[in-house]
């Protein structure tokens, strides 16, 4: 059975993740990479193939449609999953250097407060809206596609205007197949006065954004050019440095992504272990 056969007939997937799946095969058949779909796992050679990418991330993703496809075909993945630890160990490592880094750029919890509210006296409303909801739930961009209005359809998110609070309704985000819809009661009073004028101000067409591809359009209203994955580095930083675990697990399911992934991809104070299996 061919790999691009084997690719299509797996079930329970989104139409997004299928695509990167294609892309990713296409990108091993340009290389001409010979898929190990027989008896044996030829971990040597999928790890000699993928030395020719220098980028840790760009072999992990490689390894992982390897180990799909062959899953989905029954076959036998403990060896190639063994090798895709090593590369995982070797990403954390990398990405301690990196963010380390990004530390000296970022704003302070509170500078980025107070840039917040300067937007919202400047009556700088999307500006306002999509920062506040990126600091206090830790959502990613996709999370932001928003209608104002009553939520009548499962495949979108929403902001509700109801008397005395906004229900945030995410239907469509990155790990929605994992997490679920989740649904936010926010009462801040400047929020709710924030949503209510932009509603005003959007007319008949609800959607705060029309781009599809919405990162270009946030872009536009950043706060120092912070992106939501900046920010949520910012917020991880800020409960760290006050030990506040429930506040970091609540962010967690917030943004629908596990303690981990927080622990090797957000966690600015994280430290080279020094006692280690290399």
């Amino acid at each position: 059975m061919k790999s691009l056969d084997i690719l299509n007939a797996i079930e329970n997937i989104t139409e997004k993740t299928k695509t990167n799946y294609h892309n990713l095969l296409k990108r091993l058949d340009k290389k001409e990479f010979k898929f190990p779909l027989g008896k044996k796992e030829n971990e040597v050679y999928v790890n000699k193939f993928l030395e020719q990418y220098p980028k840790i991330q760009s072999r992990l993703d490689l390894l992982n449609i390897v180990i799909k496809l062959r899953g989905q075909a029954g076959l036998e993945v403990e060896k190639l999953k063994k090798l895709r630890s090593e590369y995982t160990k070797q990403r954390n490592l990398n990405n301690i250097d990196e963010i380390k880094e990004l530390k000296k750029e970022l704003l302070s919890y509170d500078e980025f407060k107070n840039k917040l509210d300067e937007a919202f006296n400047k009556k700088e409303y999307i500006k306002y809206i999509i920062n506040y909801l990126m600091l206090i739930y830790g959502v990613r961009n996709q999370d932001l596609d928003l209608i104002i209005g009553q939520a009548t359809d499962d495949d979108k998110n929403y902001l509700t205007i109801k008397p005395a609070k906004i229900i945030y309704k995410r239907n469509t985000y990155k790990t929605s197949g994992t997490y679920g819809t989740q649904t936010h009661e926010i009462t801040d009073t400047k929020f709710i006065k924030a949503v209510k004028a932009l509603n005003k101000e959007l007319g008949e067409d609800k959607k705060l954004f029309n781009n599809k591809q919405i990162a270009n359009d946030i872009k536009k209203y950043q706060i120092n050019k912070h992106s939501e994955s900046d920010i949520f580095k910012l917020i991880i930083d800020h409960y760290y440095q006050q030990e506040d675990t429930e506040a970091i697990n609540k962010l967690s399911e917030s943004r629908g992504t596990s303690i981990s992934t927080i622990k090797s991809f957000y966690n600015i104070n994280s430290k080279k272990p020094i006692i280690r299996e290399l």
